[in-house]
C-alpha cells in the first residue's frame, strides 16, 4: 500500500500543466501575453480523413473569434490547451501599432507605416525586430474569419508584416497564442 501511494503522489506531482508550457515573448499596450511560436498548424476546414471540406469550416461568433463544428481547428485547439486563445486580427494590429514589453523587461514599439489602403504594417525594419521575437515564418493564424463571412473556408492571417484576410484555412502556417497577464 505505501508503494502505491508513494508512486501515486509522484505521478501527481510529477505532471506538468499544459497551461505551463505557455512561454511568454512580450506583453501588449492591453495587457495580453502573446507566447512565443507554439508550432505549425492547419486552422480548420479539414475533414476527419484530413482533407479540405468545406462541411467543416467555422462560423463567426460575435466576439469575432471562429469555431469549427463537429470540432475546433488545431490552431484554435492547441492554444485553448494552453489555457490561451488564437488572436484575432484586431489583435494583431494593437501588437504591432503600441508599445510591447518583451519577456526581459524591455519596452518597445515595432516599425509601423500606412500602407495604400491606410492599413497599419510593419516596416522593413519592423518585420526583422518583429522575426527576432517570433520567428521568421510565412504567417501566422489569427482567429477571424475572412472579410467575405459567406466564404468560411478563408481567415484572416497575420503574413509579411500585415494582415491578409483571406487565406484558406486548410493552409499550414505558425501560431502564436494570447491570454490575459497573469497577475502576479
Amino acid at each position: 500500500m505505501k508503494f502505491v501511494t508513494t508512486v501515486f503522489l509522484f505521478l501527481m506531482f510529477a505532471q506538468v500543466s499544459v497551461a505551463d508550457t505557455f512561454e511568454v515573448a512580450v506583453t501588449d499596450s492591453l495587457g495580453y501575453e502573446w507566447s512565443k511560436e507554439v508550432g505549425v498548424y492547419s486552422n480548420g476546414c479539414l475533414s476527419p480523413d484530413g482533407r479540405f471540406s468545406k462541411l467543416y469550416c467555422g462560423i463567426r461568433k460575435p466576439d469575432f473569434r471562429i469555431y469549427t463544428e463537429p470540432e475546433t481547428s488545431d490552431a484554435t485547439r492547441v492554444c485553448e490547451e494552453m489555457g490561451a486563445m488564437l488572436p484575432t486580427k484586431y489583435e494583431f494590429i494593437n501588437l504591432i501599432s503600441s508599445r510591447i514589453t518583451t519577456s526581459n523587461g524591455e519596452k518597445t514599439i515595432f516599425e509601423t507605416e500606412k500602407n495604400s489602403r491606410g492599413n497599419t504594417v510593419l516596416t522593413l525594419d519592423g518585420r526583422v525586430a518583429f522575426e527576432q521575437i517570433f520567428g521568421d515564418n510565412d504567417g501566422f493564424w489569427t482567429s477571424t474569419v475572412g472579410r467575405d463571412i459567406s466564404r468560411t473556408e478563408d481567415a484572416a492571417a497575420f503574413m509579411y508584416g500585415s494582415i491578409v484576410d483571406s487565406v484558406q484555412r486548410n493552409r499550414e502556417l505558425s501560431v502564436i497564442c494570447i491570454r490575459p497577464k497573469a497577475n502576479n
